[in-house]
């Protein structure tokens, strides 16, 4: 009698083991989902984003062992964005978010401008002394070589490149070490404010469109 009731509970295994398991992936799947929850919430809690901005998140399904990690990407209003990693720490339940990646654009900011290695050289090719000599506006350019960036005040001397507004970008003279960044609508750019710098607002089409302090 026993060895039949054996038999019989070896014969129903096979049977019973997807329906056994069934509640158990799909509590997994809650729970994943209960954890992207988490990651996002948290992450949330510690994105600065300035007024008039947006903040989109991009989980990770999974995380580590140990960690769970969120791209975060904060769109400000004017069309530039800075990008953070968020780590979630699983055991604590806490958060921390990464300096913006934004700086290294900023670092190649003469062959950035143009898109190309060969632009590199405009800048110093375009200096003040030689558009004096020039048909294209001569006098203009030679305005913002003494201090083009500002002199010790609370602005900057952007009043000196308005003139460049609607032109290409490669006919803007910027003179060596000039405190003057260069904006593209597919840059990454860090969130401060420095008093003084010139910003040079460069659509898509290589034309100037704006200049701004800060």
């Amino acid at each position: 009698m026993q060895r039949s009731i054996f038999a019989v509970a070896v014969l129903a295994a096979p049977l019973l083991g997807p329906l056994l398991a069934t509640p158990a992936l799909a509590s997994s799947d809650d729970a994943w989902a209960t954890f992207r929850t988490d990651v996002q919430a948290a992450c949330a809690q510690i994105t600065d984003v300035p007024e008039g901005a947006s903040a989109s998140y991009a989980v990770n399904p999974f995380g580590s062992e140990s960690y769970g990690a969120a791209l975060v990407t904060v769109t400000l209003k004017d069309g530039t964005a800075d990008r953070m990693v968020c780590i979630y720490n699983k055991q604590n339940k806490t958060a921390e978010m990464t300096a913006p990646f934004g700086d290294m654009p900023e670092l190649l900011q003469p062959a950035a401008a143009t898109g190309s290695a060969a632009d590199a050289a405009t800048p110093p090719a375009a200096t003040a002394p030689p558009a004096a000599n020039s048909d294209a506006p001569s006098a203009k350019p030679a305005t913002p070589s003494p201090t083009p960036a500002g002199a010790g005040t609370d602005s900057c001397d952007a009043d000196s490149f308005r003139a460049y507004i609607g032109k290409p970008r490669a006919e803007v003279p910027i003179p060596d070490g000039a405190n003057v960044r260069v904006l593209t609508p597919d840059m990454m750019v860090t969130m401060e404010r420095m008093e003084g710098r010139v910003n040079l607002h460069v659509g898509t089409d290589g034309i100037v469109g704006d200049v701004t302090c800060g």
